[in-house]
């Protein structure tokens, strides 16, 4: 529990830390919350914490994401990744391949 609890405490410094004074909340947390009610997790498509770059905590950043390809892209750069695909279902969505 402790480790889950300072990995948690972590995330929120980093998205702290990356949110300009000049970015939008009220339209991202419509992001979260339209996320949210189909079930589907918020990425930052450029990770707030890469290896080679980091993106800002702001609304043009974050997309609706199945948790599984989520979960599985990690802090990985977009470059449109293999296991990322535009799925007809919902605007701005993405789902893991079938392969």
């Amino acid at each position: 529990p402790e480790k889950r609890a300072a990995a948690g405490a972590a995330r929120r410094a980093r998205k702290l830390k990356a949110s300009p004074a000049w970015a939008c909340q009220k339209a991202i947390q419509a992001t979260y919350k339209r996320a949210g009610l189909r079930d589907l997790a918020v990425d930052h498509i450029y990770p707030l914490a890469g290896k080679t770059v980091s993106g800002l905590h702001v609304e043009s950043n974050l997309r609706p994401l199945c948790p599984k390809a989520n979960s599985k892209k990690l802090n990985k750069l977009p470059g449109f990744l293999a296991h990322e695909l535009w799925d007809a279902t919902g605007p701005d969505v993405y789902h893991e391949a079938v392969q």
